[in-house]
C-alpha cells in the first residue's frame, strides 16, 4: 500500500528467485499458495544458466508458467536478471563463455580489439535467450542482461561488441512481430516462427554442444523449396545469398541464429518446408515439459 501511495504506477514484484530451474520453484509455489500474489503486479525470476539450453530455458519457462497457471496468477512475467555470458575463454581467470556468470569474480574490460570465438558465442547465447523471451511474449515483458558495460564495448572509444547488436537486430527483424508457432526441425535444433503484417520470420539455430564448443562445424540443413522467395539474414543482420537447386535450399545452421523471411501469406509454406527439412541425425523430438 505504501508503494502504491508513493507511486501508483509502480510495478510491485515478489522476491525474485535466483534461478528458474524446475527444482527451485518450491518457494514461489508456497508464496503464491499463501496468497502473496495478491500484492504483486508481476512474477519475477532470474534465468541464469550455463547455456540457454542447458538446462533448457524453454522447458523451464513452460514449467514456470504452468506453476503460475496452477496458482491462478495470470499477470506478466519479468526476467529481472540473466544472460551474462563473458566474451572470452580464459580458463586461468575462470572465464568460460559456455558458462554464464563464470566471470562474476573478475569483472575485466577488453583485452584486445581482436574479435574472437568467445565474443561470437556470447552474442549467439545472448540472442538465443532474447529469442526465447520474444517467443513467450507478451507474457514475458522484461529481460535484463546482467553483464557489465565492459562486456559490451571494445575500449574507451565505445566500439561495440557483437552482443550490442543483439537487441538492435532483433528490434529491426522482429520488433513488430508476434510469435506464431514453433517448428520441429530435428534433434538439437530450435525454430520459432514470428509474423507481422509485412513479413513472416523463422528464427533457426542449432544448440548441439559439439557445435557450440567448436568441436564440429555447423551442419548443412536441406530445406525443401517452399515455393516462394526466401530471404536469409544472419545474426549480425547481414543478408546471406540464397540459392535453390534441385528444389531445395541448403543452409549452414550453427550456434548463431539465422532468420528466414517470407511474405506473411507464405508463412505456412515456410513452416511446412522447415518441418520437412533434413539434417544430420534427423530425429524429430517434442519439447514437452
Amino acid at each position: 500500500r505504501g508503494l502504491k501511495t508513493g507511486n501508483p504506477a509502480a510495478i510491485v514484484l515478489p522476491p525474485d528467485l535466483s534461478h528458474m530451474y524446475a527444482d527451485n520453484l518450491h518457494w514461489l509455489d508456497r508464496f503464491l499458495e499463501l496468497g502473496g500474489g495478491q500484492f504483486c503486479d508481476a512474477a519475477a525470476i532470474h534465468i541464469y544458466r550455463p547455456r540457454p539450453e542447458e538446462p533448457d530455458l524453454e522447458l523451464d519457462t513452460r514449467g514456470f508458467l504452468s506453476l503460475l497457471e496452477r496458482r491462478g496468477f495470470d499477470r506478466p512475467v519479468y526476467w529481472t536478471e540473466g544472460v551474462y555470458y563473458p566474451p572470452y575463454n580464459l580458463p586461468q581467470y575462470g572465464s568460460v563463455v559456455h558458462k554464464g556468470c563464470s566471470t562474476d569474480n573478475v569483472k575485466y574490460g577488453a583485452f584486445s580489439y581482436d574479435i574472437g570465438v568467445g565474443e561470437r558465442m556470447a552474442a549467439a547465447y545472448t540472442m538465443r535467450t532474447y529469442l526465447m523471451a520474444l517467443r513467450y511474449s507478451p507474457r514475458v515483458r522484461h529481460l535484463v542482461d546482467w553483464a557489465f558495460g565492459e562486456y559490451y564495448f571494445l575500449g574507451e572509444d565505445w566500439g561495440m561488441r557483437g552482443v550490442c547488436y543483439v537487441p538492435l537486430i532483433l528490434g529491426r527483424l522482429l520488433g513488430g512481430a508476434h510469435f506464431q508457432r514453433s517448428v520441429e526441425v530435428g534433434k538439437g535444433y530450435r525454430c520459432h516462427l514470428f509474423a507481422d503484417d509485412v513479413v513472416a520470420t523463422a528464427a533457426l539455430w542449432r544448440f548441439d554442444w559439439n557445435v557450440d564448443s567448436g568441436k564440429t562445424a555447423p551442419a548443412e540443413v536441406v530445406v525443401p523449396d517452399p515455393g516462394c522467395p526466401v530471404t536469409v539474414i544472419d545474426m549480425m543482420g547481414q543478408q546471406r545469398p540464397v540459392t535453390v537447386a534441385d528444389h531445395v535450399l541448403r543452409l549452414a545452421v550453427g550456434s548463431s541464429p539465422l532468420f528466414l523471411r517470407v511474405k506473411p501469406e507464405h508463412a505456412d509454406a515456410l513452416a511446412r518446408a522447415l518441418a520437412l527439412s533434413q539434417g544430420p541425425e534427423k530425429q524429430y523430438v517434442s519439447f514437452k515439459a
